[in-house]
């Protein structure tokens, strides 16, 4: 979706170019959809490109409304009550007094037997939410222009010559008093209804090559070609929907799994898992080592726990609350085994990512004393160069302490050697110590990698000037995308973790200012939003949820780091 500046520089673009276009008088919109706040916004933004509107809020009151205005065009939602958008469509097309009306579908429902479905009903446009503000004018402009053509086309003066048109009111298509409707089917019977219902003199749906229902049409000549394209489109509309309930049920039934798989061991919160790493830490510090096993039972426990509720993940974004460099262990391995749920790696990958992750970095602590943790926490000027070259060797040093206490490090458990080995590696070949590439690196390293460095961004450390909030980490990230990371990797955090995690708070469009309460993993750009101050600044004490996956035109304009300081400066404004 557009930013906030570029969508008012787009509407007021979109109104001066409409100007020239189309004339002086503005053109009037007819706008249906039961949703009012989809309506609301829709007519909103339609004013402001320079067109007049009227809106309905079903089927039922569009007839009722088109009965009484002229318009020049038609925009409506497909699902309504009562009338649907279908049904709604077929009226307009099936009336000569109203068949030239352009008429464009703005519908969620994007699969090809949707579309076909709208478009055999007589629709001239079908466009998919969300959409660009930019395309829908666009679009309008088009078919008004087209319409306009063809309206100078027919008022052209006849040849002395040609034949004179004589007028047949018994056969002649009537304007209804009632509206005939029905329910929208799809099969053999569908077209031979629709054929009875339009009459001999037209038929429903049918387009000019102008891209509009012509006054008279002939009926159609193959019914049973017809009927055969109603059965195709149900045989893949059926599909489509049979494909999605699979594809939920198959969703489901890996969560179930997942956590069946993990029945013999308990949940865990945050300051538990705190508190086996500081007691590794320890262990290392104090040369009586740590026992891997009971550190892949933690890791377990952290991924029962992160498939049942989101504890772990909302205090992983959260500030720090207990020693940073702990912390960074005990986060890292919360965001990296959510990277690896949203790639779909297996129970026991999981458990070796979560394990690696929670242990990744303890080469550090072999580092000058100057370098060790507990000094750069204190630190408030920047590295110099040589300490940074000094730093670029904790990958090195964490292999030393681990084969200490893991002998078997390099067979048994490879994979932790490779992870915490290759970390700081990057996939072209810029990273250390090695400086290998590619599919050289291996995924447990790559996924600690973006989690690694997604932590570092999202969290002030102290002897870096910059802070990150969550969202400019996901954005910075993004941008190293194919040639500091996988591809693969990034695309299954943002799917997790979102440019707008949980529980953080963002600006709408609308004014609105709210928390992410629910992240759309097929659609992380649009979560679930609870709604808390409105654009006067009122607290909002009902519960206002707006999920943005069903809302086109609202979106998120800003994240906001520090809430109270944003209330301030809105207030002032």
């Amino acid at each position: 979706m557009l930013r906030s500046k570029q969508l008012f520089q787009s509407i007021s673009a979109s109104r001066a170019t409409h100007g020239q276009l189309q004339g002086n008088v503005a053109k009037k919109i007819l706008v249906a959809d039961d949703d009012p706040y989809v309506l609301r916004a829709l007519t909103q933004h339609l004013n402001n490109m320079g067109y007049e509107t009227v809106s309905a809020s079903d089927g039922d009151n569009a007839v009722q409304i088109l009965s009484e205005t002229e318009v020049d065009l038609i925009i409506s939602d497909v699902v309504m009550p009562g009338m649907n958008g279908l049904q709604f469509c077929q009226y307009v097309k099936s009336d000569v007094k109203t068949s030239h009306i352009p008429f464009i579908f703005i519908s969620v429902k994007d699969q090809l037997p949707d579309k076909l479905i709208g478009f055999q009903t007589g629709a001239d446009d079908y466009i998919t939410k969300p959409f660009e503000l930019s395309e829908l004018k666009v679009r309008i402009e088009s078919l008004l222009t087209k319409r306009k053509e063809q309206g100078k086309k027919d008022s052209k003066p006849k040849s002395k010559d040609a034949p004179k048109r004589t007028a047949n009111k018994a056969n002649s298509p009537q304007r209804p008093q009632k509206a005939k409707l029905h329910k929208l089917t799809i099969g053999p019977d569908f077209a031979k209804k629709r054929s009875e219902e339009a009459g001999e003199g037209s038929q429903i749906g049918k387009r000019n090559d102008s891209g509009f229902a012509p006054d008279k049409v002939e009926a159609p000549e193959d019914l049973a070609a017809l009927a055969d394209l109603e059965n195709t489109v149900k045989t893949r509309f059926e599909k489509v929907v049979e494909d999605e309930l699979h594809l939920h049920d198959a969703e489901t039934e890996e969560q179930n799994q997942a956590i069946a798989n993990l029945t013999d061991v308990e949940v865990i919160d945050y300051e538990s898992v705190f508190g086996a790493v500081e007691k590794t830490i320890e262990g290392i510090k104090s040369g009586h080592g740590f026992d891997i096993e009971e550190i892949m039972l933690m890791a377990r426990r952290v991924l029962k726990s992160i498939h049942l509720n989101n504890d772990l993940i909302l205090q992983a974004l959260s500030n720090y609350q207990y020693d940073p460099f702990k912390c960074q262990l005990v986060n890292v391995s919360i965001f990296a085994m959510k990277i690896g749920i949203g790639l779909r790696l297996n129970d026991e990958d999981l458990t070796k990512l979560g394990a690696a992750s929670l242990i990744h970095d303890v080469g550090h602590l072999a580092l000058p004393e100057s370098l060790l943790p507990e000094a750069l926490q204190e630190r408030e000027d920047r590295l110099t160069k040589e300490e940074i070259e000094e730093l670029r060797t904790h990958p090195l040093k964490g292999v030393e302490i681990l084969e200490k206490f893991i002998p078997d490090l390099r067979t048994d458990y490879n994979w932790l050697y490779m992870a915490v080995l290759q970390e700081h590696e990057r996939i072209n070949g810029s990273g250390y110590p090695n400086k290998i590439n590619g599919d050289d690196i291996s995924l447990y390293a790559k996924i600690i990698a973006v989690a690694d460095t997604f932590e570092s961004l999202a969290h002030k450390r102290p002897y870096k000037q910059d802070e990150f909030i969550t969202y400019m980490a996901m954005q910075k990230i993004i941008r190293l995308k194919d040639k500091e990371f996988d591809a693969k990797v990034i695309k299954a955090m943002i799917g997790e973790i979102s440019l707008f995690p949980l529980d953080s708070y963002v600006k709408l469009n609308t004014g609105d200012i709210g928390k992410v309460i629910k992240i759309n993993h097929r659609n992380p750009l649009r979560p679930v939003i609870k709604v808390y101050y409105d654009k006067e600044l009122n607290e909002v004490h009902h519960d206002k949820v707006i999920d943005l996956k069903d809302f086109p035109f609202i979106f998120v304009v800003k994240p906001i780091y520090d809430l109270e300081y944003e209330l301030r400066i809105m207030s002032k404004n």
